[in-house]
């Protein structure tokens, strides 16, 4: 996928709705239920793929298309701010960066910088993921959705704070 920027547009309270969309062409939706630990990326050309947790502890993760493996993710370390990812034969760095940790940065197997994914904004759901070289849009989902987890989780942790604050 050759793209620089693609738009991320959130949508759903429960099961939630991620629009993937690259300047006027439409990507594909991805669905992440909220009881279950499967989401599924349904792509603009009619494939579909299934992302995974496999263990809630570990916190891993697979990507799969019509029950072929085509990708691994696991968390590398206890804080859980970086991810060691495989795709297609390749094995990528997925790490929080800053501060705050909301942006994470793709990197490829030769140590450059693939993809960023960013919040929309700070009352905007959704995402910009912004693409500085030619990716596979398989890949560029699955990162999407583990950075996704991790902002889910980040937020949980905060109210959880608050509320023990309070």
């Amino acid at each position: 996928m050759l793209a620089d920027e693609i738009r991320v547009r959130v949508s759903g309270l429960f099961t939630t709705h991620h629009r993937l969309r690259a300047r006027t062409i439409a990507l594909g939706v991805l669905t992440i239920p909220v009881l279950k630990a499967e989401a599924v990326f349904y792509a603009a050309d009619g494939r579909e793929l299934i992302l995974d947790r496999t263990s809630w502890w570990r916190r891993t993760y697979e990507l799969r298309a019509n029950d072929v493996l085509l990708g691994t993710a696991r968390p590398l370390g206890i804080l859980r701010r970086e991810n060691d990812l495989r795709f297609d034969g390749r094995t990528y760095r997925l790490s929080a960066i800053g501060v705050w940790g909301r942006i994470w940065r793709l990197v490829g197997p030769s140590g450059n910088i693939v993809a960023e994914i960013r919040p929309r904004g700070v009352f905007s759901r959704g995402a910009i993921l912004c693409i500085f070289e030619s990716v596979d849009l398989d890949l560029l989902v699955f990162a999407y959705h583990l950075v996704n987890a991790c902002w889910h989780d980040q937020a949980a942790a905060a109210g959880a704070a608050a509320a023990a604050g309070g």
